[in-house]
């Protein structure tokens, strides 16, 4: 009988163990066999820990192994410019329209044509809910200026004021050709000054060409619209800043074929804040959650608001930390939250500088360690079988696998291995039913089990005609709080016991 016509004994025991790595096999002496009666050959053997374990499974980004081996799930969270300068540095879009009208006592049909210039002079003021700015450097922004009139014919705007320096640090003059009846600057890197907060008087020369004086009353109407209009820097007085966070978040922790749920002891929780402003600040946690779809959602803070003030340049620090205990599931970990964080939350009314790049962060690192109680965890995996071509020897009356398990990991793992029919998605079979494969090491000893699993002809003919094979196991600790260490360890030693009534040869490879 071929290797390829054996029914590969070697490979059913890997696929019913198809998470644990064989790193050890003895089976150079076995070079084939003319006998009849029953054969023991030494599959393998493996042993890992379980850091190695965590590496192998790739699951090294979200558990963290310290030198001392203790485990523990890290989950990180930030919020960098929760609340920034740059959206408190605004003013609002500006809408501005002023009339100048005047009687005209005596209308006149004027003999020819003559030049002549109106001067105009008016106060802008800015809008904020926030900011009363004393001085600034602007960052973006442009004026849109459109005048109508029946005045006369007009050439040329020419716009002063002193409360906005050029790049010399002369008085602006924007000197316009009034061709289209509407003109437009821009702000960009200008420097703003003023006496009083928010406001900005400008002066107009309007100079026109008069042709008819007909009209009774003359007017000139000025529409000004500002859009765009930020700050980069200031200096002035800022009122209380508020600005709202919501984190609607969930966490994997394991993959999502595990289910059950954990009883977790010790977790922690650390804030951190950042405060550039040379304002005093506040962050105000009003709502906090920790919730999943097994239990009832915890409160982290408690039924009170967590308020938490932070002084003026703070750089990053730890402003809380929290141990939380609770249940939790065991693949997901949902977290809500809702804050408002405040600059100047007392409403001081002090002379401060702020520029866009003023930040508040925060950050949350939260370590939950492997110190729980599990409550019946389930871990279902398949493994997607190739067994085309391949038949039963009819030599083989019955395969025995031989486990032998020697564990210092304080958990129980029993087991269940169904075969699986994709095409008609259907059990065809059941190889193993609920079995303890390993049994827990809850006093830090090594604890040794064996076990025996019989995979007979009907089994084989089940295995044979499926193309999925489904692996349960079950984790629990057997109410024992535990804590796991990266350095508690599992051997597997692993035999096949062949019992056959003809002639079957072996083919090895090293």
């Amino acid at each position: 009988m071929k290797y390829n016509k054996l029914f590969l004994i070697l490979a059913l025991a890997t696929l019913l163990f198809a998470s644990c790595k064989k790193d050890h096999y003895d089976t150079g002496n076995v070079h084939g066999v003319n006998a009849e009666g029953e054969l023991l050959l030494p599959i393998g053997s493996t042993s890992l820990s379980l850091s190695e374990m965590i590496e192998k499974f790739k699951i090294d980004s979200i558990i963290t192994c310290s030198e001392d081996g203790d485990l523990s799930f890290g989950i990180h969270y930030e919020n960098l410019g929760a609340l920034s300068g740059e959206n408190l540095l605004k003013f609002k879009d500006l809408e501005y329209h002023e009339h100048f009208s005047f009687e005209n006592p005596f209308p006149i049909v004027l003999p020819q044509a003559f030049d002549t210039v109106f001067h105009f002079d008016h106060t802008i003021t800015f809008e904020s809910d926030n900011i009363h700015v004393m001085e600034a450097m602007m960052k973006t922004g442009h004026f849109d200026f459109n005048l109508n009139s029946n005045i006369g014919l007009i050439q040329k705007l020419v716009i002063r004021t002193a409360d906005i320096k050029d790049a010399d640090g002369h008085d602006l003059v924007l000197d316009f050709d009034f061709n289209a009846g509407n003109i437009q600057f821009d702000l960009d890197g200008l420097h703003y000054s003023t006496d009083t907060a928010n406001t900005l008087d400008l002066s107009y020369d309007l100079y026109v060409r008069l042709q008819s004086l007909l009209e009774h009353e003359l007017y000139l109407d000025v529409d000004i619209t500002g859009k765009d209009l930020a700050i980069k820097e200031m200096s002035g007085y800022v009122d209380a800043y508020d600005s709202r966070n919501t984190i609607d978040t969930t966490y994997n922790l394991l993959s999502g074929n595990v289910s059950g749920s954990l009883e977790v002891f010790g977790a922690r929780l650390d804030l951190y804040e950042r405060n550039t402003f040379d304002l005093e600040a506040r962050l105000t946690v009003d709502t906090a959650w920790v919730f999943d779809d097994a239990s009832v959602p915890y409160s982290i803070f408690g039924p009170e608001p967590l308020v938490v003030d932070i002084p003026t340049q703070f750089q990053f620090g730890k402003v809380l930390e929290k141990s939380l205990n609770g249940k939790i599931s065991a693949n997901t970990l949902g977290v809500f939250a809702v804050s408002c964080f405040t600059v100047n939350p007392f409403g001081l009314n002090d002379l401060v500088s702020v520029n866009d790049s003023c930040v508040i962060d925060v950050m949350v690192d939260a370590e939950i360690p492997f110190d729980f109680a599990v409550d019946d965890v389930r871990y279902i995996d398949t493994t997607v079988l190739n067994l085309s071509g391949v038949s039963k020897p009819e030599q083989i009356e019955k395969l025995t696998l031989e486990l032998a398990f020697t564990s210092t990991i304080p958990l129980n793992m029993n087991a269940q291995f169904f075969t699986y029919d994709s095409v008609t998605e259907q059990i065809t079979g059941v190889l193993v039913d609920e079995a303890r494969l390993i049994n827990g090491s809850f006093d830090g000893q090594p604890i040794n089990t064996e076990v025996t699993l019989e995979v007979t002809g009907e089994k084989v003919e089940n295995l044979l005609r499926s193309d999925r094979l489904i692996s349960v196991y079950s984790l629990d600790t057997d109410a024992h709080d535990v804590v796991l260490n990266g350095q508690q360890q599992l051997d597997v030693f692993m035999k096949a016991r062949v019992k056959y009534n003809g002639i079957v040869e072996f083919k090895t490879t090293e």
